[in-house]
């Protein structure tokens, strides 16, 4: 059976997905398959839908299924790796995505997915070698920079990393972590008598491990202004912040929100400090529950299930 009567309905329905109605997307792609039953390109979409729903095993049902029938889609073993990846079957993920390149061996995407796995793997020597070879490919592909930058962090080269780890503002991914600044970004000089506004782009284990650079910020400038969630005002309001605004004062935005300050600042990039191993500074001294600004440790936990791995010095 032929897709192309069915393609309208399909593009709307990823468009949908892609729009974050994966509910109405998933709607729309069962009842082409209802008018088309077995269509390939309607049961891998369907794996795309349900996996971001983060019902894996029925996307890996339907990504094998859509694959068995057409195995030469280079993306649906893509998608397909992504899944056994989350679910840490890497090496059934390897072999998905090593058959994604040899399909498309051009497609910087498909070889930076390979390059994930050696590294998820712990085959550094692979992952680097591949990641280089999917920015050979394409040296403007970003998520093969944020590959690189993840890769060079974890081995401590921290100069190296952060400046890589800056492509992420050029992905997708990411398009709405952080609106476009007013004021320029902050490059560590002297500002006495300036405010500067600092505001987070991802979570809150980003921003407690962070916070730790608000003094050494506040040190070189006149007032601090951070934005942050309501739970975390009291703790980084021990960090040297003459100002807190939460998400209620901001239109719930989650620290995404800058100000209208005379300079802004990322609170991840380190640039300015030029911080690596030895020069880190100490963490806070106070676990997240004891400073949740009257939400008290079991709302907190609530409002952080299933996290682990922050650590506190």
């Amino acid at each position: 059976m032929s897709v192309d009567p069915f393609l309208p309905r399909l593009q709307a329905a990823e468009r949908m997905v892609n729009q974050g109605k994966a509910v109405e997307a998933e709607a729309a792609c069962r009842a082409v398959l209802r008018d088309a039953p077995g269509l390939p390109e309607a049961t891998a979409l369907l794996g795309f839908i349900v996996a971001r729903l983060r019902r894996l095993p029925e996307a890996e049902s339907l990504l094998r299924e859509a694959i068995a029938r057409r195995p030469d889609v280079p993306h649906w073993h893509f998608e397909l790796r992504h899944v056994l990846r989350y679910d840490f079957r890497l090496d059934e993920a390897l072999a998905e995505a090593r058959e994604a390149v040899r399909l498309d061996p051009a497609s910087a995407q498909f070889r930076n997915g390979l390059a994930q796995i050696h590294f998820d793997r712990g085959e550094y020597d692979q992952g680097y070698n591949t990641v280089l070879d999917a920015l050979a490919r394409d040296p403007e592909h970003p998520e093969s920079h944020l590959s690189l930058a993840h890769a060079l962090l974890a081995s401590g080269n921290f100069r190296a990393g952060w400046a890589e780890y800056e492509w992420r503002f050029r992905s997708k991914i990411f398009t709405k972590a952080l609106p476009k600044p007013i004021r320029p970004y902050w490059n560590g000089m002297p500002l006495p008598g300036r405010r500067l506004v600092i505001s987070t782009d991802q979570g809150f284990g980003d921003s407690f491990q962070f916070a730790r650079y608000i003094p050494m910020a506040a040190a070189r400038v006149g007032e601090v202004v951070v934005i942050c969630r309501q739970p975390q005002v009291a703790l980084l309001s021990r960090s040297g912040g003459a100002g807190l605004r939460h998400g209620a004062e901001t239109g719930g935005r989650s620290c995404r929100v800058l100000l209208a300050g005379q300079h802004a600042l990322r609170v991840r990039d380190r640039a300015c400090h030029h911080s690596d191993t030895d020069s880190v500074p100490d963490g806070c001294s106070h676990p997240p529950g004891a400073l949740a600004g009257g939400t008290g440790s079991t709302g907190w936990q609530r409002g952080c299930a299933g996290w682990s791995g922050v650590g506190w010095q």
